[in-house]
C-alpha cells in the first residue's frame, strides 16, 4: 500500500467547496437556485463560478438547430455569441453548442441550448 503525504490526505478528508447562487426569472414568479459544487482549489473561485453557471444555465431554456456558414464541427461543447436573423438572435445570444453537423454544402447544422430572455 502507497503512503498519502498527511496534508493531502486532510485536503482529501475536507467537505467539498459549495457556493449557491439564486436569480429570479423574467417569465413570471420562478426562481433557480444554483448550487455549485466545486474543484476548484479556493472558495472565492467557486463563489465566483457560481453566478457564471446560474447566467447560463438559468430557466428557461430552449434547444434551437440552426445552420451556419463554413465547417464548425470546432465549436462542440463550447460556449458562443451567436448573431442571426433569427428570433432571439438578433442582439446576439450565448449559446452551448451540443452538436454540429456539417453538410455538404460547406455549412453546418448546429444543435444549440439558449436561455429564453
Amino acid at each position: 500500500m502507497m503512503a498519502v503525504d498527511p496534508t493531502f490526505a486532510d485536503w482529501l478528508r475536507s467537505p467539498a467547496l459549495v457556493s449557491v447562487a439564486t436569480a429570479s426569472s423574467p417569465f413570471g414568479a420562478l426562481t433557480q437556485s444554483s448550487v455549485i459544487t466545486s474543484c476548484l482549489a479556493v472558495k472565492a473561485d467557486a463563489d465566483a463560478e457560481a453566478p457564471r453557471q446560474i447566467d447560463f444555465l438559468g430557466l428557461p431554456r430552449v434547444v434551437d438547430k440552426l445552420r451556419v456558414e463554413g465547417r464548425r464541427a470546432d465549436l462542440i461543447g463550447k460556449a458562443v455569441t451567436l448573431t442571426a436573423a433569427h428570433e432571439g438572435y438578433r442582439v446576439g445570444a450565448i449559446i452551448f453548442v451540443v452538436a454540429a453537423e456539417e453538410q455538404d454544402d460547406g455549412g453546418t447544422v448546429l444543435s444549440v441550448i439558449r436561455r429564453l430572455t
